[in-house]
């Protein structure tokens, strides 16, 4: 994995719906052409808006520009966020989900995984740690080359989202220098007061 990417694993405690049965007529399509039902659903897959109008119909020629075009529509971008929300309930996944996702790996500390000293390295039992350490582990490794060890998600990638959800990290236009604009880092503050 790249550093500064976070995996995107579904949360532990996430799972799908048996409850409800899946609606017959979905109503996020409604006022939808078929080209443009066919573009929100690849577009809610993550697909890029040039490859969701091909596989809308759209030729090579002028996929890019459609997809960009259709991407502006009111009635289109209302479906894929609805899409978008309705499959975020199918999995039961909320904001705060991914938010608490975030800061198990955030707040991780290596000392909850491993010690170490003048007798060298010891891994601690998996059975030892709570579902937040838990998620914050990227990787677990037994090979003869390699070794044993824990390797965690990138930290530092996981504290950057929290400070921009947060609105930790503020630029600050008036104080821009010839290397760039100043950020302010506005510890237990409202930054937006200041």
């Amino acid at each position: 994995m790249p550093p500064g990417t976070i995996s995107h694993h579904i949360h532990p405690m996430a799972k799908a719906k048996t409850t409800q049965p899946e609606p017959t007529s979905p109503s996020w399509n409604t006022g939808l052409t078929p080209k443009e039902i066919i573009f929100v659903e690849h577009v809610v897959k993550g697909e890029s808006l040039t490859k969701s109008a091909l596989k809308a119909g759209y030729s090579k020629s002028n996929a890019g520009q459609m997809g960009s075009q259709m991407n502006k529509k009111p009635h289109v971008q209302a479906a894929i966020q609805m899409l978008m929300a309705l499959a975020a309930t199918r999995i039961e996944i909320s904001a705060e989900m991914v938010l608490q996702e975030v800061a198990a790996i955030a707040h991780s500390d290596m000392r909850s995984y491993a010690s170490w000293g003048v007798n060298g390295v010891l891994i601690k039992e998996s059975a030892s740690l709570t579902k937040q350490q838990s998620a914050a582990i990227a990787e677990v490794y037994d090979a003869p080359k390699r070794g044993k060890g824990v390797k965690l998600y990138d930290k530092l990638a996981a504290l950057r989202l929290l400070g921009e959800y947060t609105g930790v990290f503020k630029k600050d236009p008036a104080s821009a220098t010839a290397n760039g604009p100043t950020i302010k880092v506005y510890a237990g503050i409202d930054p937006n007061k200041v």
